[in-house]
């Protein structure tokens, strides 16, 4: 049976391995990966593999931020909307026709929005 290490010394071993990385490489990226799939990572860390290493939430390199930057940035990818969280822009229902039959005005009502039932379509 493996022996168990503690808590302190996982700390430990950890603080060693994040200085070392301090010292060797001159530049960090630092990403927020906030709604992020781990997919989506697995995808963006092959894209980054040779030229990074570290954590997920900062990249070390020795290479050009710029490029690094850009090599993150083609993995990004609109999210669905999911309950509990912000919109990172405005959404905006104009006026008029939804084209949503009368079933669906619980979506309507989720989203505090009034609504009216006329001709059979969600106005």
């Amino acid at each position: 049976m493996a022996v168990k290490t503690s808590k302190a010394e996982k700390k430990i071993k950890y603080d060693h391995k994040l200085c070392q990385l301090l010292d060797d490489y001159t530049q960090i990226l630092i990403a927020a990966a906030d709604n992020v799939g781990s997919n989506q990572l697995q995808n963006i860390r092959r894209g980054l593999r040779g030229d990074s290493v570290g954590n997920v939430g900062l990249i070390f390199t020795k290479g050009d931020l710029k490029e690094v930057s850009e090599e993150v940035a083609k993995y990004k990818v609109g999210a669905p909307a999911r309950v509990g969280l912000v919109a990172p822009v405005d959404v905006v229902v104009p006026p008029g026709n939804t084209g949503l039959d009368p079933s669906q005005t619980s979506f309507f009502q989720v989203c505090s929005l009034n609504c009216c039932q006329l001709f059979s379509s969600v106005y």
